[in-house]
């Protein structure tokens, strides 16, 4: 039996969003010396810090004996100015994880998200003005800046989605690598766990997706994770047709490519890596 003290994060995942989250929760979720909560999105360090320490730690007094190594997968973090100084400062050793995705895509998979949620019913750029975070969660550069000057360079793993989707297996291992565990194949690491899809009842979605932001407000976390990841939920949507792929067109592209163009230059340049494949829309 964990002393309570013990109880708390060896890693969290800290976003975006649209960038295989749901993949790597299903990955470490099937791997036996591995625990995450049910609850998928805790947004303790962003959204519900002033709940106190105990409350967070309270997602991880379930975890198994077996589990060596525990953590969270909140894609919100990345974004937040306080979560870096709160993260070390609350759990020095805990290790911290990043997916970047093509900026381009990332924004236009939220969009698609946001119209299957029923929240927005109208053009891509439009619907920038109304959800400024479409794009504003697709510049990594500030926020990768201030986790480095945060958490020291071993406890902090960059990675990028395009790995994930052309080698997940690969992609897994380094996961498991940087988190001390076992490179085992706990599960069909090529599996899509969620694609692009859209509701069968817009207005339906939208109730849904307003009842989970209340549950969530209200401390239903656990109980909304096991709900999102239940058949019931899945049989709600369908997979995205070409039809409504094709609201995002070729001008949409070129307009979100020259948005977050400078934001890319920048990011290359920190990482000393070479990003330009993402500046052409």
């Amino acid at each position: 039996m964990q002393h309570a003290s013990n109880f708390g994060p060896d890693f969290l995942y800290i976003g975006p969003d649209k960038s295989g989250s749901t993949w790597l929760y299903n990955v470490l979720s099937n791997h036996p010396q591995c625990f995450v909560p049910d609850a998928k999105d805790i947004y303790y360090f962003d959204k519900y810090y002033s709940r106190g320490e105990d409350w967070y730690r309270g997602f991880f007094r379930a975890a198994p004996a077996t589990a060596s190594v525990k953590g969270e997968i909140s894609h919100g973090y990345l974004f937040d100015e306080q979560a870096p100084i709160r993260i070390h400062q609350d759990f020095p050793e805990a290790k911290v994880m990043t997916t970047l995705r093509h900026p381009v895509e990332r924004s236009i998979s939220h969009y698609f998200y946001l119209r299957a949620s029923g929240l927005i019913n109208c053009p891509l750029q439009e619907a920038v003005q109304i959800r400024p975070g479409i794009i504003q969660s697709s510049l990594y550069y500030q926020p990768i800046k201030r986790f480095s000057e945060q958490i020291p360079s071993h406890l902090l793993h960059i990675s990028f989605f395009e790995d994930l989707q052309q080698h997940p297996r690969e992609h897994a291992y380094a996961v498991f690598e940087f988190l001390g565990l076992d490179a085992l194949d706990c599960v069909d690491f090529g599996a899509k766990v969620r694609e692009a899809r859209q509701p069968k009842n817009v207005a339906l979605a939208k109730m849904l997706k307003l009842a989970a932001i209340k549950a969530r407000d209200l401390g239903f976390a656990s109980m909304l994770g096991r709900i999102k990841n239940s058949q019931m939920i899945n049989h709600l949507y369908r997979p995205l047709d070409k039809s409504a792929r094709e609201v995002v067109t070729a001008d949409d592209r070129a307009w979100l490519a020259a948005k977050l163009r400078d934001d890319t230059l920048r990011l290359e340049d920190f990482l000393s890596c070479d990003l330009q494949h993402w500046i052409e829309a």
